[in-house]
């Protein structure tokens, strides 16, 4: 199903956003160009962008048409896109080459500063681009960002495993030898975290190692054990 952007009248407010990797610059204009608040920056945080949207509710006049326009930037602007907006409220992603085009239309193609950006945006929705964010695009971005975190958390466990695994390699010659995968087994990641000594562990002998795994609710089988003393 196609969205259509809504036509601008006289009456339209835009609140543009200018995104960047920590932070945030947002500012309220009228269609007459007035503006209705001044370029204000915001940390890039739930409390941040909550208190950014409440001083744009506060600016904007009450039943009139307001248009959010962000500027695309990788995914650093998907929380503004997927951000609660009040009801009635459009929000429109921007092209960065548009913005760009704007900025050398204004006769500063060179120059990118967040007031020459917000005012490139403001004049690209009162001038009817912008595609439509739907509540579809919501979702998908949610779902995107949630998958983006849990990809960085596997990869940051996987270089720790690596590594981890590695240094057990240089203290422990051979460790990998008597268990293939030593944090995938129960007794190898008792190892990892109890003994920083390889000596410590062979002077213990199998039966006590044994007992010693037997303290900490681990039933050590006597060939593993021999294999690792």
């Amino acid at each position: 199903m196609s969205v259509h952007v809504a036509p601008v009248t006289s009456s339209t407010i835009v609140v543009a956003v200018d995104v960047g990797k920590t932070s945030a610059v947002l500012s309220v204009t009228d269609a007459a160009r007035h503006r209705l608040l001044a370029p204000s920056e915001f940390a890039m945080t739930g409390s941040g962008l909550t208190s950014a949207a409440a001083r744009a509710m506060a600016a904007a006049p009450a039943a009139v048409q307001v248009k959010v326009g962000v500027e695309a930037a990788g995914h650093y602007h998907r929380p503004v896109l997927d951000f609660r907006w009040p009801d009635g409220w459009e929000v429109l992603e921007l092209n960065p080459a548009q913005v760009a085009e704007q900025r050398r239309v204004q006769g500063r193609r060179r120059i990118k500063t967040d007031v020459i950006d917000l005012e490139a945006i403001t004049e690209l929705v009162l001038a009817g681009y912008g595609r439509p964010v739907t509540d579809r695009d919501v979702v998908i971005g949610q779902i995107s960002a949630w998958a983006v975190h849990r990809s960085r958390r596997v990869a940051t466990r996987s270089a720790t495993k690596n590594q981890l695994l590695g240094q057990l390699d240089r203290a422990f010659p051979g460790l990998t030898l008597a268990l293939p995968d030593v944090l995938a087994t129960k007794i190898g990641r008792l190892v990892a975290a109890e003994f920083a000594d390889p000596a410590r562990l062979a002077g213990l002998g199998v039966n006590r190692l044994i007992r010693f795994a037997a303290t900490r609710d681990l039933q050590l089988r006597r060939p593993v054990a021999e294999r690792l003393v």
